[in-house]
């Protein structure tokens, strides 16, 4: 997987990932790809933290559950889309939902991209790559 970023060095840019997903294994799964890459990663298990985290700590990138109790991701996702303060972050859908409604919707409310949970570790860092600057110019 390393050589995916052969310059990046770990430890020396400062971005911030937000991984929303209700299940508990999904977060952490996702974050142990990413942690070699990206500094700082925050967690979200429901859409109420996930606003809250993307509005106070302004993440570099969010990895977006569709299929969660209460409200679904791409209700999160408008609601980020127009807020001020988050609507400038891209955001990556990673669910396992692949009807094609769903990603029409994800797309027309501002999803930057969408990915299936069943895709393999490396096609998940290129997307986060595509969308994370920092680690994209080391």
């Amino acid at each position: 997987m390393r050589d995916l970023f052969p310059d990046a060095a770990p430890s020396q840019h400062t971005s911030t990932v937000l991984v929303v997903d209700d299940d508990p294994m999904a977060t952490l799964l996702t974050s142990k790809i990413l942690e070699p890459y990206v500094p700082t990663i925050l967690v979200a298990n429901d859409a109420r933290e996930a606003l809250r985290l993307a509005m106070t700590k302004t993440p570099d990138l969010i990895l977006l559950d569709h299929q969660m109790p209460e409200v679904d991701g791409v209700d999160v996702l408008r609601q980020l889309k127009i807020m001020e303060r988050t609507q400038h972050i891209p955001v990556i859908m990673l669910t396992g939902d692949d009807r094609l409604e769903t990603v029409q919707a994800a797309i027309q409310s501002g999803a930057a991209d969408y990915v299936l949970k069943s895709c393999d570790d490396a096609f998940l860092l290129e997307r986060v790559r595509k969308w994370l600057p920092a680690i994209q110019q080391e």
